[in-house]
């Protein structure tokens, strides 16, 4: 075992580039699960007679123990390492998609999902620590932005293709039946994480000290992994963690759209079938997968490089991309083709997911050596936009297509048009809130 800052001459092994596989999957495997939801909430919605409003209930029953376990799981990390903790999360993620496959009523399908978000709640802010405790300032900006976007986003399109379009689309699986197969991929996929995966270079057996001494270069705190303990005090004192918080809510308020409404707005309004839906809704994704990776990511760390202002590298990113993305939005209302929509949709996420690993990275500058705590501080104020969300999309939908009507049944086409007007619309004012951030000002008093 080396200590931080010992001088090595041998050649740093490459171990890293295995955990950043291991990271990339785990990230990948949580959406392909999360955005199953999405899909199957048509099939789900007719079987048990549910309309919008308790569908959208649903989506808050997630997002309830998706808030709640945010923190915990973020302080857990910091104290006990993510190895434990990620290998647990992603066990209990799978069973609680059993126990969703399972669900006779609303009940028990409401319990399901709310195990099914506490469960996966702390797998981002153990992801952001793991990009700290293994890649080395040089790399870590473009490893968040695969992590966070790429593989995220491909997750879900993955979702949209392998759930929808082949397994219940193609192979005509019963939905509960094709859950069950995702479920227990998962609990293999945790035995294989924890077996390959250590906290950090200096107790993985394949690691060298180079590699650990190169990790931790400029960033001394880096070779913390666990016993930390975040100051609340000043996390709560910070302005600048007030406006993360806000451009976390807002973000995380609009994504709920793309992993919970698309499929059935397709559905519903455009009379798409399943194996359409497939790649339709995961279009999007893949926009945003491609934004996350090269402006993100790629394009922040060169702007770091060239310019050393790490602070409106990271802002600058976050306030074009979701400007641009309220752009499209209203861009989109002009047309009625589903195919024009959701290509428009395309580019919208392209430039939405700027701001997912330009949200990681100012995180994780901020957070120092309780990374992973201030991570989940964030990442509870994205759930509790995500419980929200759900209701008032679905209320939004009803209330204003009741409103439009003339008498009759009501104009849904309206009552979506004001949900779409309400998005763009949070998207600008997100936009807006990266003013505010500055990534420089630590909340971690060693730093």
């Amino acid at each position: 075992m080396t200590s931080p800052g010992a001088v090595v001459s041998e050649r740093p092994t490459n171990i890293r580039w295995l955990v950043f596989g291991l990271a990339s999957a785990t990230s990948f495997l949580l959406y392909l699960h999360r955005y199953t939801w999405g899909i199957i909430k048509v099939a789900v919605g007719q079987e048990f007679g549910w309309d919008d409003s308790k569908l959208g209930w649903l989506d808050s029953a997630f997002m309830m123990g998706y808030a709640g376990g945010q923190i915990p799981g973020g302080i857990l990390g910091d104290w006990f390492g993510p190895r434990i903790v990620l290998t647990v999360m992603v066990v209990g993620w799978s069973l609680a998609m059993g126990g969703m496959a399972l669900a006779a009523g609303f009940p028990s399908m409401a319990s399901a999902r709310a195990f099914f978000g506490l469960a996966q709640a702390g797998c981002y802010p153990n992801l952001s620590k793991v990009t700290k405790i293994w890649f080395p300032l040089s790399e870590r900006t473009q490893v968040q932005g695969w992590v966070a976007s790429f593989f995220g986003r491909m997750g879900g399109a993955a979702s949209f293709l392998l759930f929808g379009t082949l397994m219940l689309g193609t192979w005509n699986l019963p939905w509960r039946a094709a859950l069950g197969w995702l479920a227990v991929a998962g609990c293999v996929f945790a035995a294989g994480l924890c077996v390959l995966f250590r906290n950090t270079p200096r107790v993985h057996p394949w690691a060298n000290a180079a590699e650990a001494e190169l990790i931790t270069t400029g960033d001394s705190a880096a070779a913390v992994a666990t016993r930390s303990v975040i100051d609340w005090r000043i996390v709560f004192t910070s302005p600048v963690v007030w406006a993360l918080l806000f451009q976390q809510f807002t973000c995380a308020f609009v994504d709920m759209f793309f992993s919970n409404w698309l499929p059935r707005y397709l559905s519903s309004m455009k009379h798409v079938d399943m194996q359409k839906i497939g790649w339709m809704a995961a279009l999007p994704l893949l926009g945003g997968a491609l934004g996350g990776m090269s402006a993100g990511g790629l394009l922040q760390g060169w702007l770091i490089h060239k310019t050393g202002n790490r602070r409106w590298s990271r802002s600058g990113i976050g306030l074009v991309g979701n400007f641009s993305a309220g752009v499209c939005l209203f861009v989109s209302l002009a047309f009625d083709s589903p195919e024009a929509i959701v290509w428009t949709f395309f580019c919208l996420k392209f430039f939405a997911d700027w701001s997912q690993p330009t949200c990681w990275a100012a995180t994780t500058d901020m957070g120092g050596r309780s990374a992973a705590s201030l991570f989940a501080l964030v990442n509870t104020a994205g759930s509790l936009a995500g419980f929200v969300s759900g209701p008032v999309m679905g209320y939004t939908i009803t209330l204003f297509g009741e409103h439009s009507s003339s008498g009759g049944s009501p104009d849904l086409a309206a009552g979506w048009t004001a949900l779409f007007v309400m998005i763009g619309v949070i998207y600008i004012a997100s936009a807006l809130s990266w003013l505010f951030i500055d990534c420089t000002k630590s909340v971690d008093p060693s730093s």
